[in-house]
């Protein structure tokens, strides 16, 4: 991975389907990789690694049903623990909600506690 200062680091990048890339883009996003959940695992994680490697990269939005066609294990440990791109998993626009909530696992892992609030 590359050593960039967080200076450097300033750019989102998503990883998504068309219709994911189009609104992130609207939103100004300019780093955006579409993918598909039916293409060759080995593009998707070659796009991924070059996104690792990219020093202008800070955050990885990448849907829930992409980050689950990743096999490698290099990559899934550099997805699991990298804080420098932070990669954070969305469901995309026809995906369900899932039960873990990718962003407080984060949270979780960068500061040590669950940030789980329950209502009264």
């Amino acid at each position: 991975m590359n050593t960039a200062t967080n200076n450097e680091r300033k750019k989102i990048a998503i990883v998504g389907s068309n219709i994911m890339n189009l609104g992130f883009g609207i939103s100004g996003v300019k780093k955006l990789t579409s993918a598909y959940k039916n293409q060759e695992k080995e593009v998707l994680e070659k796009q991924l690694f070059d996104l690792f490697q990219d020093p202008e990269i800070s955050v990885i939005v990448i849907s829930e049903s992409l980050s689950r066609n990743v096999k490698d294990r290099k990559l899934l440990n550099l997805i699991d623990t990298s804080l420098l791109p932070v990669v954070v998993e969305i469901p995309d626009y026809n995906e369900p909600e899932t039960n873990e909530d990718s962003l407080r696992r984060l949270i979780k892992r960068a500061i040590g506690i669950d940030l789980r609030v329950e209502r009264i």
